[in-house]
């Protein structure tokens, strides 16, 4: 494929749409959580120590965010449960292995207009986050906008807000999460 405009036009399209206010809340919250863990690394993380840093670092509005973008089937237990499990993974590295999806795989690339053969499978909620590796958190796409996704939450957080059947079974994951806390 030449790169003309035409070509990063199609490469890009998808990608473009506007990310709402509450899916910038759920990225930056999500960045910023681990940055400030990573940097306290003898802490033991408890979802009361999480609660209360998002609470001293974060206006009160920020759960108002957090349960809209669920539409309220998450609430702010079930999204401290979350946070809590993403910084363990992240910050003291208890992932799960990465396997293969049991769904059927599809003819073209899962970003919207890509006309090329998906050749790998991609988890929605990044591996890297401690993304599970259930069917609905995974997308066949091509190498091209694999990597361009990379490690990015912004297809997750859409997701979570705009396709009923994502945002469910990832409220439905987060009900859950069983953490020792």
């Amino acid at each position: 494929m030449t790169l003309d405009n035409n070509s990063l036009a199609k490469i890009f399209e998808g990608y473009d749409e506007k990310i709402s206010d509450s899916s910038k809340a759920l990225e930056v919250i999500m960045t910023n959580i681990v940055n400030h863990f990573s940097k306290n690394t003898d802490a033991v993380i408890t979802e009361r120590i999480v609660r209360n840093y998002i609470e001293t670092t974060w206006e009160p509005t920020v759960w108002a965010y957090l349960c809209n973008l669920t539409e309220q089937k998450a609430n702010m237990h079930d999204w401290r449960t979350f946070l809590v499990f993403i910084v363990d993974n992240k910050v003291n590295g208890n992932r799960i292995s990465r396997t293969n999806p049991t769904r059927d795989s599809k003819e073209l690339c899962e970003i919207n207009a890509c006309e090329t053969e998906p050749t790998e499978w991609d988890h929605v909620l990044p591996h890297s986050w401690g993304g599970p590796n259930e069917s609905w958190n995974y997308k066949h796409l091509c190498q091209l906008h694999n990597r361009m996704k990379a490690s990015s939450l912004s297809m997750f957080t859409r997701l979570v807000r705009d396709d009923p059947d994502y945002g469910q079974s990832f409220v439905e994951w987060i009900k859950g999460l069983n953490l020792e806390n």
